[in-house]
């Protein structure tokens, strides 16, 4: 994995936040969630990509997976199918949801995920509440 450094992470950050019209309270609620991605991309496990789309390389790739791209927008229908399959109060459930759904992965695959990586891409699908 290549190293990047954190004055390029923290850019590669703001452009994401900047292009996907991260509003400034959200990104002061979503700090963790923004220092999760920065080490992410200093490690090389994220790219933001030019299109804004993020593609994150697997620490502990599955069989058929080794890296999620995960969609730089949703529609307010695009997680709806998935989220029927939890209850209206399971958190975790509605992450998984979203996770699966900007990743355009079957939630199968997003539940086989690495707690290190799920929590890469929980980190991202917070802004998408």
């Amino acid at each position: 994995m290549e190293q990047v450094s954190i004055e390029v992470a923290e850019q590669d950050i703001e452009r994401w936040l900047d292009g996907t019209k991260v509003m400034p309270s959200k990104r002061e609620a979503a700090k963790a969630d923004i220092e999760i991605m920065t080490e992410a991309i200093q490690d090389g496990l994220l790219v933001i990509n030019d299109d804004l789309t993020i593609t994150h390389k697997l620490l502990f790739p599955l069989e058929a997976v080794d890296e999620l791209t995960y969609k730089s927008r949703l529609t307010v229908e695009e997680p709806k199918s998935r989220l029927r399959q939890f209850k209206s109060d399971d958190v975790h459930g509605m992450i998984h949801a979203y996770v699966a759904t900007l990743a355009k992965q079957p939630l199968a695959i997003i539940g086989k995920l690495d707690r290190k990586d799920y929590r890469i891409s929980t980190a991202i699908a917070g802004f998408f509440f």
